[in-house]
């Protein structure tokens, strides 16, 4: 079986225009359908070890915009969710232990450049949050950490935007206390016994 080929670029893009134009409007054989384990099984082994065809290659930037355009107003059910969810737990994560280099966190943050998020996804980011532990709660950083993040700091003036943003994440933060302490659930974490 030859693996790995991949078609001419020109001769490729009318082939998908083609699959394109006979698939238009018509509903996928597999609506509503969910392939069996075993069926699941043999497709896994006759996968296995071939290369993707998209290895070394990129989508185009109109590409890009189809893919998005099409994904758009697209949810995850909740079983779906749930589903992936518990696919990942207790898995280690594929960047522990790795670090960007600093060609990548250049490009990823000129990528996020002028991006903000909506007010409805800040919401839902925020009621995400409520109620659960800060990850970095009980833990110290070491002296060196501290040297480090102090140099880094020296001589950046945050813009007046980044200030209000503090103000208003810490404002945000001294309400979710309050209302613990009304609620009764706030435990201060110098007193709580696994936090320490």
């Amino acid at each position: 079986m030859t693996q790995g080929i991949i078609a001419e670029p020109q001769k490729d893009e009318e082939h998908r225009e083609k699959m394109s134009k006979a698939k238009n409007g018509k509903n996928p054989p597999m609506l509503g359908r969910h392939h069996s384990e075993e069926s699941r099984r043999k497709t896994s082994e006759v996968l296995k070890g071939r290369i993707s065809p998209m290895l070394g290659r990129h989508h185009s930037e109109e590409s890009r915009k189809k893919i998005s355009a099409a994904r758009k107003g697209k949810l995850h059910s909740e079983e779906t969710r749930k589903k992936m969810s518990e696919a990942k737990l207790g898995k280690r994560s594929p960047m522990l232990g790795r670090h960007l280099s600093e060609e990548t966190r250049k490009k990823m943050s000129e990528a996020r450049k002028g991006k903000t998020l909506s007010e409805e996804t800040r919401k839902k980011l925020s009621e995400a949050k409520l109620g659960k532990r800060s990850p970095m709660s009980g833990i110290f950083l070491s002296e060196e950490t501290l040297k480090k993040m102090s140099a880094a700091q020296k001589g950046v003036k945050s813009s007046e935007d980044i200030q209000r943003k503090k103000q208003a994440a810490h404002q945000l933060h001294l309400k979710r206390r309050f209302q613990q302490k009304l609620a009764g659930t706030y435990v201060h974490p110098a007193s709580h016994p696994t936090w320490s």
